[in-house]
């Protein structure tokens, strides 16, 4: 009888059988290839790492990536060439005199094109170092080197969003001036050091009271431990933001642990999902550099999936992740969009709870804990309606900006001759108008999608992510006519699981998701020097529209083209070729 070879490959004692490998070819030592054998396209490698489901004989040493994105953070860190960094007399007199040292928003041309020659080397490395990884490294080496990355990012003397300082002076007016930042406009503390790097002066916070809280504790301990300098404020809120991604990295490890892994291409997709979210530079800026809020939401959303994951059918693990969803709307108001979906996955538990009664008392008892828990944060900072009244004032509600509506509102001002106030307080006509027309067609698809739940049932925690990672990516697209990158580091985080598994997504195979999320963060990044190269050019054919009036098309146009091609054109392209084949045999 034919006996079938078995292989195995160098990290694991997993045997594959031979006809089981559908892509790549596969290299034994002392085996020649064949010209049957299908070798992916570079493409193919870099952006996917198709070929990662193979024992490839190793040629170059895992660190050698490591290092090589390591030297350009360290290069970068030289070339910026910050004062308090020429001596070491200059920088202990910069951590001692706050008026004296901070980091700063880019100015300069040399710093532009140092941070896009800087993180262009390192996107480049991070996507060879996904197609020849996964296959050769653990998880300690994923969570050591990205703690050795992210303590490098922190040390980066640039900033590309001003809201790192909007989180020190919300902390200040808290803790030092007892003010309450959710209805109190930062002018009121226009004499402190933080005020002059501030681009919101004129608005309250825009963040929840769970964020204000985490704030004002990191601002206490700086108090506690003698230091109240900006700068300390700076580097202790970005080891926090740290902190959170290395959370994230670990919850997304431990959640792909749960289901058993039989198969070496299952594990390599678990590795390489894990490893594109740590190493991600788009990310590792957001959570290291400008320390936004998203980095911890998605955190607290990761510890929401791992714990209905571990605890599926146990009431306190139940109501744990509601109050987890509640706290992470607590940092950002807008994830109330996805505690619905959580809800459908209640009412889709007719294996625990088999009468339909009994699942609409489960999901009113889960509703009333999330809004009591919402309500209770809340209440500190309500000072008698008046934070709703302040809420409505807000440019979030009034202002188009880095989306595909400010470009068209954009467009049409020029064609109609209309004036756009430059104010960032007020918004135009079109611009309110704007709001309303993506709120309706919004809630036109969140409304189908959750028909679709219903009727599909969102049983398994798997689904929930799917469905929460598809509102969140939809949201940050038509949803919000005020958008920022950093927005999509939750879709991030969920898409993380999604890749981990291997499976189909968006009528998406699972190599042209892989290809659509490094696209999208590759885009994001782009954005900033995007941002700063091209803010004062125009367009050739439309000389008043300048190019960054179009950034908001640029950031999502090759994702979506990916989108359009995996999900209709690849199909249709197959379909048409298998008929002209069976024409013409």
């Amino acid at each position: 009888m034919h006996k079938k070879r078995l292989l195995y490959t160098k990290t694991q004692d997993i045997p594959i059988q031979r006809h089981s490998i559908q892509a790549g070819l596969l290299l034994i030592p002392g085996r020649r290839a064949k010209e049957k054998d299908h070798l992916p396209s570079t493409f193919e490698k870099v952006f996917t790492g198709s070929h990662q489901t193979m024992y490839v004989k190793p040629k170059v040493q895992p660190l050698f990536f490591f290092f090589l994105i390591f030297s350009s953070l360290l290069s970068m860190m030289i070339l910026f060439n910050a004062p308090y960094a020429r001596s070491l007399q200059t920088l202990i007199f910069a951590l001692s005199h706050e008026h004296y040292f901070t980091f700063a928003p880019m100015e300069t041309s040399s710093e532009i094109w140092t941070f896009v020659s800087g993180f262009t080397a390192i996107t480049i490395v991070y996507l060879f170092s996904l197609a020849y990884l996964p296959n050769k490294i653990t998880y300690t080496y994923i969570i050591t080197s990205t703690f050795i990355l992210g303590i490098a990012y922190t040390f980066l003397p640039i900033v590309t969003s001003q809201d790192i300082f909007s989180y020190i002076a919300y902390a200040r007016m808290q803790d030092i001036y007892h003010l309450n930042p959710l209805i109190t406009l930062p002018t009121l503390i226009h004499q402190d050091a933080v005020y002059p790097y501030l681009y919101w002066t004129r608005q309250p916070s825009a963040y929840g009271p769970t964020w204000i809280w985490l704030t004002s504790m990191l601002q206490w301990s700086t108090m506690q431990l003698g230091g109240s300098t900006i700068f300390t404020q700076q580097l202790l809120l970005r080891w926090f933001g740290l902190s959170m991604h290395l959370a994230s990295v670990q919850l997304i490890w431990s959640i792909c642990t749960v289901n058993p892994l039989t198969t070496p291409e299952q594990q390599s997709h678990r590795v390489r999902g894990t490893l594109a979210f740590a190493w991600n530079p788009f990310l590792l800026l957001e959570a290291c550099i400008n320390a936004h809020s998203d980095t911890t939401i998605l955190f607290i959303l990761l510890l929401a999936i791992q714990v209905l994951y571990r605890q599926p059918q146990r009431h306190r693990g139940m109501f744990l992740v509601t109050t987890l969803f509640a706290v992470a709307a607590c940092i950002k108001i807008s994830l109330l969009l996805l505690f619905p979906g959580y809800l459908l996955y209640l009412w889709s538990q007719k294996a625990t709870y088999s009468l339909w009664q009994q699942r609409l008392e489960l999901i009113l008892a889960h509703c009333c804990l999330y809004s009591g828990i919402i309500l209770v944060l809340y209440a500190p900072f309500w000072q008698f309606g008046e934070l709703l009244t302040i809420v409505k004032t807000s440019p979030v509600l009034l202002r188009t900006i880095n989306s595909p509506y400010e470009s068209l509102t954009r467009i049409i001002d020029h064609l109609t001759g209309r004036y756009r106030s430059q104010d960032i307080d007020q918004g135009s006509l079109l611009e309110r108008q704007s709001h309303q027309i993506s709120a309706i067609f919004f809630c036109i698809i969140y409304g189908y999608i959750c028909v679709q739940s219903v009727r599909h049932s969102v049983v398994t925690p798997s689904a929930l992510v799917r469905w929460l990672a598809t509102v969140w990516l939809l949201y940050c697209f038509a949803g919000s006519p005020w958008f920022w990158p950093w927005y999509t580091t939750t879709f991030f985080g969920l898409a993380a699981l999604i890749e981990a598994e291997g499976k189909p997504y968006l009528r998406m195979s699972a190599g042209f998701f892989a290809l659509f999320i490094r696209l999208l963060s590759i885009s994001m990044l782009s954005f900033y020097s995007f941002n700063s190269w091209s803010a004062e050019s125009s367009l050739p054919f439309l000389p008043h529209i300048r190019w960054m009036y179009v950034r908001g098309i640029w950031i999502w146009l090759p994702s979506l083209l990916i989108i359009i091609y995996a999900a209709y054109l690849s199909p249709w392209i197959k379909v048409s070729s298998r008929q002209l084949h069976l024409q013409n045999p």
